[in-house]
């Protein structure tokens, strides 16, 4: 597809009770470890995922069980094409953190990207036991729902998070999406009008029709509109994933927020 999306995070580094020069060195690292993620999202959002994968997996070597470092390892791997090994990676941080729904999330979005939907919406339907609240998750399991061509479920799940989280982009240019793969032109360009000049707009109605054609959103090409995609965990909010929300295609309530852009999921 032009690019999908989706991501992850926050690390809590405590150093409290730590003798001075312990305590400095800790600090040290937690700051290469935060740099080094900073600049892997940065070059996978700028197109250059294998050098991503490079960098964290370097970075994994030295802190196997981080799960930040893990997630974005996984959403870097999706961005190169590289969807198995997104899925063990994803497993490694399914270990670590069981009760993650981020975790059980980035493992879904990498199954629809190696083109196994139904696994990915088993997925799905299990990190939203574990963060019942995340209109990202709902979101990405409503992409799932578009790619395996399930639109009518995909738009009513759409239709009903547009009415709780109507301000959140994404999930409304997926229920555009939706609706134009649907053959419901006008209600898909309605919503296309809310984000998007009118040429831009038609612009998007022409991809749905050439995706129509290839049945596939990678085949379709670079015409893909950039808003449409899976959603991943904001960095910012690790902490949240293990609660009710998480990630998802991005959407309040609680930190979800969508990635922007797409990337492998993005982010």
């Amino acid at each position: 597809m032009a690019r999908f999306f989706l991501a992850f995070a926050l690390f809590v580094f405590l150093a409290a009770c730590t003798p001075p020069t312990q305590a400095k060195n800790a600090a040290g690292a937690s700051g290469q470890k935060r740099d080094d993620i900073q600049e892997a999202r940065q070059l996978r959002q700028s197109g250059k995922a294998a050098e991503a994968v490079t960098l964290l997996q370097a970075a994994a070597v030295k802190q196997p069980d981080n799960p930040e470092l893990l997630a974005q390892l996984g959403y870097a791997q999706i961005a190169n094409s590289q969807p198995e090994d997104a899925i063990n990676t994803f497993d490694r941080l399914i270990a670590i953190a069981p009760g993650d729904a981020v975790a059980y999330d980035g493992k879904a979005i990498a199954f629809d990207h190696a083109g196994n939907h139904l696994a990915a919406q088993e997925l799905y339907q299990y990190a939203l036991k574990l963060a019942p609240g995340s209109v990202r998750i709902q979101n990405n399991l409503a992409m799932s729902l578009i790619l395996n061509g399930q639109f009518d479920q995909a738009i009513g799940r759409l239709e009903a998070l547009n009415t709780v989280a109507g301000g959140n982009l994404t999930v409304r240019q997926n229920l555009a999406l939706a609706y134009g793969l649907s053959g419901q032109d006008e209600k898909a360009l309605a919503l296309n009008l809310q984000d998007l000049p009118p040429e831009q707009a038609k612009e998007n109605l022409r991809f749905y029709e050439t995706y129509k054609k290839h049945q596939s959103l990678k085949e379709a090409g670079a015409a893909a509109p950039k808003q449409i995609g899976f959603a991943e965990a904001p960095s910012a909010t690790r902490n949240d994933a293990g609660k009710s929300h998480p990630q998802g295609g991005a959407l309040k309530p609680a930190k979800d927020e969508p990635a922007a852009s797409n990337p492998t999921p993005d982010d």
